[in-house]
C-alpha cells in the first residue's frame, strides 16, 4: 500500500453488543496493554528462579459523543457507574473500522468491558452540540 492509497476520511462505528452506539465523534486512547507477572518457578534441578511472564491482557479507551435519542448506550453507562451492577454491565464493544465504501476494513473486539468514568458535557448557549465523554475499561482485545 502506498502512502496515497491510505484512507483519508475516518469512518467507523461502535457496536454495544448488538446495539449500534450513535453520534460518536471520536475515539482516542485505545491502548492495549499486558501487565508483566512476576513469579517462582523451579529448575528441573530444583532450584527456585525468578520468572517474569505475561499477565491478563486489559486496556481501555474514550469515547466522545453527542448526546442522541438511544437510550442503550446511557443505560449501558448507568448500569455501571450509578447502580455499580458491574456483573451485569460487563458487554462486548466492538469498534468497527469501515472502507469509503462503509464496508468493514477491522474490527476490534473489546471483551467484557464496562463504562470506567464519564464526563458530563458541558452546556453553553449557542456553543455547539453537548457531547459528553466516556472511558471503556475491558479485560481483552482482539482484532478481527
Amino acid at each position: 500500500m502506498n502512502l496515497g492509497d491510505l484512507p483519508t476520511d475516518h469512518r467507523f462505528v461502535i457496536e454495544l453488543g448488538r446495539f449500534p452506539v450513535e453520534t460518536v465523534q471520536r475515539v482516542t486512547g485505545a491502548d492495549f496493554d499486558q501487565d508483566v507477572v512476576a513469579g517462582r518457578c523451579a529448575t528441573p534441578a530444583g532450584l527456585g528462579v525468578a520468572r517474569e511472564q505475561p499477565g491478563p491482557p486489559h486496556g481501555e479507551v474514550t469515547v466522545v459523543r453527542g448526546s442522541d435519542k438511544s437510550p442503550a448506550f446511557t443505560d449501558w453507562v448507568d448500569k455501571t457507574l450509578v447502580d455499580q451492577s458491574l456483573g451485569s454491565a460487563r458487554q462486548d464493544v466492538t469498534l468497527v473500522e469501515l472502507d469509503a465504501d462503509r464496508n468493514p476494513v477491522r474490527r476490534i473486539k473489546l471483551s467484557n468491558a464496562w463504562a470506567a468514568q464519564w464526563t458530563t458535557p458541558s452546556f453553553q448557549s449557542g456553543g455547539g452540540p453537548a457531547m459528553e465523554q466516556v472511558t471503556i475499561a475491558f479485560e481483552q482485545a482482539s482484532v478481527e
